[in-house]
């Protein structure tokens, strides 16, 4: 466990757990993927999976992907949102099997540091998780492009494995976070990704309408227009759907409950279920509250 400088009660926490408990406490903040390279880098197992602080895992999800993981594939699983009491919201998101296909215009892997197991091998192989400040929030898209990049593959669980918080003080729900880390992100992925000159102009529209969409809905009208005429000066059919898929958020709205991502780009992998009373039994743990979520 990695305790990235923690302001709350996290010390007292983990000092209540049981002694086979490795904690490492950063001496001040440095963000989720330093956070999560220093976890890694300590690790003596041959493979690696991540639980951010607010997320759960149910307990079956490591059973559920060992099975699947060995050198040169990754797995992830399906994701429940909960609210902030944990309770569900009644949306679930199965990635799509090709998602690795859509990773260098748009992340298709929905809460994927909490989601993902990799061997460790792979993982240093892809240089881990980027640490660059700006960039954390978009971290994990980056660690993933980097992982296809080092030849790794993705193999998709279906079943519902974590859940995935989201409240106002995540990275959903503060569009200038989201604006600065994503845009960040396309920046670094053209430097370094090689990115063609027919892909980079889905690239802008894509994350320009993801960034206008998290402002649209709270209701910051004036920055989700000037990120939607970014999007649409890129003269791609990926603009025309981003702007259009807007106009529920503007017109309708939408609660911090529910994520940012268009219809057209989520390959049916959202959909909803019957919400109940109590959430599943499920473990907890993993990044330190003194981070921010993914």
């Amino acid at each position: 466990m990695v305790d990235d400088f923690s302001t709350d009660e996290t010390p007292e926490v983990i000092a209540e757990l049981p002694g086979n408990v490795r904690v490492l406490r950063n001496e001040t903040n440095i963000e989720r993927g330093a956070s999560r390279n220093r976890g890694a880098a300590a690790a003596r197992a041959p493979v690696l999976a991540f639980l951010d602080s607010d997320d759960v895992w149910l307990p079956d999800k490591l059973a559920h992907q060992l099975p699947r993981v060995r050198q040169g594939v990754a797995v992830v699983t399906g994701v429940r949102m909960i609210d902030e009491r944990g309770q569900p919201t009644g949306r679930v998101y199965i990635p799509p099997a090709t998602g690795a296909r859509q990773l260098l215009t748009s992340n298709p892997f929905f809460g994927s540091p909490s989601s993902l197991l990799v061997t460790k091998a792979d993982f240093e192989a892809a240089g881990g998780f980027p640490e660059d400040r700006e960039v954390q929030g978009s971290e994990d898209w980056l660690f993933l492009n980097a992982l296809v990049r080092a030849g790794c593959s993705f193999a998709t669980v279906s079943e519902v494995l974590i859940a995935y918080r989201v409240h106002p003080d995540n990275s959903t729900g503060r569009p200038d976070r989201v604006a600065r880390s994503m845009w960040a992100a396309r920046q670094k992925l053209i430097a370094e990704a090689d990115v063609n000159p027919a892909e980079a102009p889905r690239l802008e529209a894509s994350t320009a309408g993801m960034i206008a969409r998290q402002y649209a809905r709270e209701r910051r009208l004036g920055e989700a227009w000037s990120w939607t005429r970014r999007a649409l000066k890129t003269r791609t059919a990926r603009a025309a759907a981003e702007t259009l898929s807007l106009i529920p958020t503007v017109f309708v709205g939408r609660s911090v409950t529910t994520p940012a991502a268009p219809s057209w780009r989520r390959g049916g992998g959202w959909r909803r279920e019957a919400v109940q009373a109590e959430t599943q039994q499920a473990t907890t743990g993993g990044q330190p509250s003194g981070s921010a979520d993914p």
